[in-house]
């Protein structure tokens, strides 16, 4: 995302039907982004349908699974596999 002190001096309008925009602001509050800056990362991110609270969820739990894995006595082998398998997702 960008710094927020960037300045955005375009607006662009769009029609929706009621049931777009209610989509719209419920995947928004899902996502934890205020409407606009979901809206923005969605049109300009398009490789990356995950947004940075799913992305920073998402972190701890590959974090959270590593823990367990070396405190479960995981080998080396194990651990580099899911490494690996993280390594895929980013």
């Amino acid at each position: 995302m960008r710094d927020k002190s960037e300045k955005k001096p375009v607006t662009k309008s769009v029609r929706l039907t009621v049931e777009e925009a209610q989509t719209i602001q419920k995947r928004a509050e899902a996502s934890g982004l205020k409407e606009s800056d979901y809206i923005r990362h969605r049109l300009t991110d398009t490789d990356d349908a995950v947004t940075p609270k799913e992305r920073v969820s998402l972190q701890n739990i590959m974090n959270a699974a590593y823990t367990a894995l070396v405190k479960a006595g995981a080998s080396e082998k194990e651990i580099r596999e899911f490494e690996r398998e993280c390594g895929k997702i980013w």
